[in-house]
């Protein structure tokens, strides 16, 4: 069981991931962006080649473009799916600490707030690791049907 367990919390884990790379891809995109206008304030829009380096820079613009699209595409489908296989546990409270805990992307403290605030009921951090322990196991139960 414990080797499951673990697979299914990376698995979990691998929706925080993409968020992190598709946010990357759009830092990166802004990058390109800002430096792609500021070429062209500096000299101008003219056609052919400038020897500046600004159609290098449209270049990876567009394919840095392309690779955020598909990448943003990619984590709405995984996010969908998560949120399919999350909504299938049995139990209210689980299914809210692993939709605030993988796909929201709380840490366990910000999750016992959130948990404590939905139910007016205050929890201890053992309960919301207990919670999340059982959380998980439940999901594990599932896993097949991925």
């Amino acid at each position: 069981m414990e080797r499951r367990f673990l697979d299914i919390r990376l698995l979990l884990e691998t929706v925080e991931e993409r968020r992190s790379e598709v946010s990357r891809l759009r830092r990166c995109v802004r990058h390109l962006e800002e430096k792609c206008t500021a070429r062209t304030a500096h000299y101008g829009i003219r056609g052919g080649s400038d020897g500046n380096g600004r159609e290098e820079l449209m270049i990876q613009l567009c394919d840095r473009r392309t690779e955020l699209a598909r990448k943003e595409r990619e984590l709405a489908e995984l996010e969908k799916q998560m949120e399919a296989w999350i909504d299938r546990v049995p139990r209210p409270r689980w299914r809210m600490v692993l939709r605030c805990r993988y796909l929201d992307g709380m840490d366990l403290t910000d999750v016992a707030e959130e948990l404590s605030q939905a139910t007016g009921h205050s929890f201890s951090m053992s309960q919301i690791y207990r919670l999340h322990r059982q959380a998980l196991e439940s999901a594990d139960r599932l896993r097949s049907d991925i």
